[in-house]
């Protein structure tokens, strides 16, 4: 049995919002993947809870008429990897999901969560920081836009004030056309386990030179971040050997890596070092198979 004082089903955005704000403690719930393992280890125990799985207007994937990218937040890792549009246009979104627990996870656990719980370790964040994602806020009274990168305050604590929900994901059309991505992590295990560093490169090139590139992390700070340093010197790059060899360097400069219980810190500059020019590759179609092999 899991220690919860009660759950409230919402069956609308406005529904859910008027719960949250009547009870400025309550959690928001969706797939729950994340938060039932904290409360089986005592995480928010005794916590009030608002379920919002069961609204449908937030679900699904879906492009406007400017052919912006729209991604609702109770929408599913396996809706994301399942999507045409996704596959289409933000493959490497399906990169950062696809190893994310196991199929039984996937089914359930929502790209919005994986956002709220704040984690600095979670696969999809980075990617959507690389597409300039912007989070959509909604309270009883108010709507607001965020970058999601923004939307970071601090280690599992997100920009909503209470009686706020995040109710829309949104990837503008110049944010991805003729830009290709991918993304990389380096975990203990090679499935179902957490990153002990993960990279997501996002460029668009001419061919031969690199117009612009996004390089954000999972695990390289206390919320993922973009190293926004090595991006504004890489600009311009010849796309060779030596780039792919050096712009990891450039990346440390850009993140606040740490020793913990998991791997030392200098491992983790290692994979800084080595991870964004695996996923240049790869996202470049060069050596693909090379990239994601072991260090």
């Amino acid at each position: 049995m899991y220690d919860l004082n009660s759950v409230y089903i919402a069956e609308s955005i406005e529904d859910a919002v008027r719960a949250l704000k009547a009870n400025p403690d309550a959690v928001i719930i969706s797939g729950g993947t994340d938060i039932l393992v904290g409360l089986r280890d005592g995480v928010r125990a005794g916590s009030d809870f608002v379920s919002i799985k069961d609204i449908e207007e937030l679900r699904g994937i879906y492009m406007d008429e400017d052919k912006n990218i729209h991604i609702r937040p109770a929408t599913t890792f396996r809706e994301i990897i399942a999507s045409d549009i996704v596959k289409k246009h933000i493959p490497s979104l399906i990169t950062a999901v696809i190893d994310i627990g196991g199929p039984q996870v996937r089914n359930v656990a929502t790209i919005g969560g994986n956002i709220c719980n704040g984690f600095t370790t979670a696969d999809a964040p980075p990617t959507l920081l690389g597409l300039n994602a912007v989070a959509c806020i909604t309270g009883e009274r108010t709507y607001r836009e965020k970058s999601v990168e923004d939307f970071y305050v601090k280690p599992e604590v997100m920009d909503l004030e209470t009686g706020e929900l995040l109710t829309d994901i949104v990837i503008k059309r110049e944010d991805y056309e003729d830009y290709k991505g991918r993304y990389i992590k380096y975990s203990l295990r090679d499935a179902m386990d957490i990153a002990i560093i993960g990279c997501s490169v996002l460029c668009k090139t001419d061919g031969s030179v690199i117009e612009d590139i996004r390089i954000p992390f999972a695990a390289a700070g206390p919320i993922p971040l973009r190293a926004r340093g090595a991006e504004q010197k890489l600009a311009g790059a010849e796309i060779n050997e030596e780039l792919f060899e050096g712009m990891g360097r450039l990346c440390l400069g850009d993140v606040s890596v740490i020793t913990d219980k998991r791997v030392s810190k200098q491992f983790r500059e290692h994979l800084v070092e080595v991870l964004p020019g695996r996923a240049l590759k790869a996202a470049l179609g060069i050596d693909e198979d090379k990239a994601v092999q072991p260090l």
